[in-house]
């Protein structure tokens, strides 16, 4: 399969989750269970609660990290964000672990090939939809796990925000559950995968707009909206994606993969 190559500027998408840095974990609820539902699946797979080296990438406002500092232990956690004021929000949650844990700032398709410790898992939670090259970094991530080593993550399939995307010219790009099984059979087990959908429902399209930047997910695009723009598409969204309350959906796509080092 050809590979799916992204342009995205990472710094536009770090100043846009750090202006959501107090309004996320309040909004972020699809995020939160996805969280809550790849922690509860690794624990199937990963039965024992001790592991020597964990890498998170992209840890954000701590979803995925506060469920793993209360399900197991470990000798030291490696925790990555693109942006250091994340750090800073979940500090909280590591005071009793300040000697394990280690804060690894930066982009993670640049600094991961610099890394010299070798995990025995490598987990994320809703971040590889912002990823450039995704298969790159699986390679990546495959050449600096331990041996038998795991990495559980999830992101978004094709028909995340299918809505908006009908609507506007929104760049990322996602894969279909099936496209990652391609990408990650050569060099990994898949242990475990699911898809989910999950649809929301907002009274207005200021509603649902505020969701998105609350969120910080609206971090792609640096458009400005016009009246005429924001008028144009109130109306399509009304027309075509309400439903029989005049309630207006938008659809959140879930991915689950948890594969395991091969060789």
């Amino acid at each position: 399969m050809k590979d799916k190559i992204q342009n995205i500027d990472k710094e536009f998408v770090k100043s846009r989750f750090e202006k959501s840095l107090d309004s996320y974990d309040q909004n972020a609820s699809v995020q939160n269970t996805m969280a809550l539902d790849l922690i509860a699946n690794l624990q199937n797979d990963l039965s024992q609660k001790e592991i020597n080296i964990i890498f998170e990438i992209g840890c954000g406002t701590g979803f995925i990290t506060r469920r793993m500092l209360e399900n197991y232990t470990f000798e030291k956690y490696h925790i990555n964000d693109l942006s250091p004021l994340f750090f800073e929000k979940i500090k909280p949650l590591i005071t009793n672990y300040k000697n394990k844990v280690q804060f690894v700032p930066g982009d993670i398709e640049k600094l991961i090939k610099e890394v010299k410790f070798l995990p025995n898992l490598i987990i994320s939670g809703a971040v590889f939809q912002w990823i450039e090259n995704l298969n790159s970094l699986l390679s990546s991530c495959y050449n600096i796990l331990a041996k038998d080593g795991i990495i559980a993550f999830t992101t978004f399939g094709l028909n995340n925000f299918k809505e908006i995307r009908a609507i506007e010219n929104n760049k990322l790009i996602y894969y279909s559950l099936e496209e990652l099984k391609t990408i990650a059979s050569p060099n990994y087990e898949i242990l475990f995968s699911r898809e989910d959908s999950i649809v929301k429902k907002f009274e207005s399209s200021s509603i649902l707009l505020k969701h998105l930047r609350y969120t910080g997910v609206a971090g792609i695009t640096k458009k400005i909206w016009t009246k005429k723009h924001f008028i144009r598409f109130t109306n399509l969204y009304q027309e075509n994606f309400s439903d029989e309350n005049n309630l207006l959906n938008l659809t959140y796509n879930p991915i689950y993969m948890i594969l395991k080092k091969k060789g």
